[in-house]
């Protein structure tokens, strides 16, 4: 995936969050960069995922976006990493990585996801389903939701297998009242 800026690996402390990280990184704050993308790699484990989202989320320009926007993102990149740790890199000896560019694009949030795990099965993402109200609680079965959500939530979505690489992509619609003008920087650089 090829963000404008090179990519750039930061070693960041467990203890700290990420808005306190990217204030020690004087040389290269986000309002300097250019394009009109987010750009993120990190390590494919439950607390990168959970980092990586809490940098996405927080972020200036995406706190930006209506309230209804901001939380079908977080709920979609949630649904979205968590597979890739736990499927993806599953049956891995090592934790690899994952890669997202976020970017606006034609009223829509354009979001591409890059790991090296496995292949999804059949070539395809799961297609999920609703979850049946008419059954008991403890008789609904164990995932399957997350990828309804997917479906649901976003349009245009696509995956395919590039040599070793899975590559997701998608547009997540953004409500009429978004006040993030196409085109325009969200304003996060964030490579772990």
């Amino acid at each position: 995936m090829a963000c404008r800026m090179p990519a750039r690996r930061v070693a960041l402390p467990p203890d700290q969050r990420l808005d306190q990280r990217l204030d020690q990184q004087p040389d290269q704050q986000p309002d300097e960069l250019p394009g009109p993308e987010i750009c993120l790699a990190f390590p494919a484990d439950p607390f990168s995922v959970r980092v990586a989202l809490e940098g996405v989320v927080s972020d200036a320009s995406v706190r930006r976006l209506t309230a209804d926007d901001q939380s079908s993102l977080e709920l979609v990149l949630a649904e979205v990493l968590n597979n890739i740790v736990e499927h993806a890199y599953a049956t891995a000896s090592v934790s690899g990585s994952i890669e997202l560019r976020l970017r606006v694009q034609h009223g829509a949030l354009q979001c591409d996801v890059v790991d090296h795990g496995q292949p999804m099965p059949n070539g395809q993402p799961p297609g999920g389903r609703p979850s049946d109200s008419t059954v008991p609680l403890e008789d609904l079965p164990e995932g399957g939701f997350g990828w309804y959500l997917i479906h649901t939530l976003t349009r245009n979505l696509t995956y395919r297998r590039d040599g070793i690489q899975n590559r997701l992509s998608f547009h997540l619609p953004l409500q009429a009242s978004d006040p993030t003008p196409e085109g325009r920087q969200i304003g996060l650089y964030f490579n772990a």
